[in-house]
């Protein structure tokens, strides 16, 4: 089990804390992660999007809210669509979950996006750090973008299946955690993002 020190590190400090580690690598190179899942900290039923092709477990009782859909904009990332599919909230601390389909984000522009990661999410300057990594697991490659200031960590995956075309289908998979609610709600995070799967991806 991974330790409570280690749950923080892999939130605010995950660049450091992948090359620290002695995880197996994949044949693209990419460190291989393993994260808990706890089955009792996620809800009953799973979600499953056939249309999407993807099926995951979020944070228990927290609720599907089709209002924070319709009232988030069309967002833009590096010029590309970012389309808001699932949303979640927890019922008292406003802890986030948003799973959104990214349009047309090329490898190029990922490969942008590693570099200048810190001025395409910063710009505005309302984080006191954002960090990377790239990493698989569940057969999926994933950038992880950790961006947190006083009040608020947002935890974000890109995420492709393995098996994919280049430049096919990607998701952006965001939590947004108040940092005063950071300890009760990381565990069940950790177990959401380890249960999510990818299907049928071309």
């Amino acid at each position: 089990m991974i330790k409570h020190i280690t749950r923080f590190v892999i939130l605010i400090g995950a660049l450091s804390w992948l090359i620290a580690c002695n995880q197996p690598q994949t044949s693209s190179g990419l460190t291989e992660m393993q994260f808990d899942v706890d089955s009792a900290l996620l809800a009953d039923s799973l979600v499953v999007d056939s249309i999407l092709g993807l099926s995951f477990y979020t944070p228990k009782h927290w609720v599907k809210s089709e209002i924070g859909i319709l009232s988030l904009p069309e967002e833009t990332l590096q010029g590309q669509h970012l389309v808001p599919e699932h949303y979640y909230m927890h019922p008292t601390d406003s802890s986030t979950m948003l799973v959104a389909t990214l349009k047309n984000l090329s490898n190029e522009q990922i490969a942008m996006m590693r570099v200048d990661f810190y001025k395409i999410f910063n710009s505005q300057g309302i984080w006191n750090d954002v960090q990377h990594a790239s990493f698989s697991f569940n057969d999926l490659n994933a950038d992880q973008f950790l961006m947190h200031n006083d009040k608020i960590i947002n935890f974000k995956l890109l995420v492709s299946a393995k098996s994919a075309a280049p430049n096919g289908k990607r998701f952006s998979i965001d939590y947004i955690i108040p940092r005063s609610h950071y300890e009760k709600n990381i565990k069940s995070v950790e177990s959401s993002i380890g249960s999510l799967v990818l299907f049928n991806q071309k």
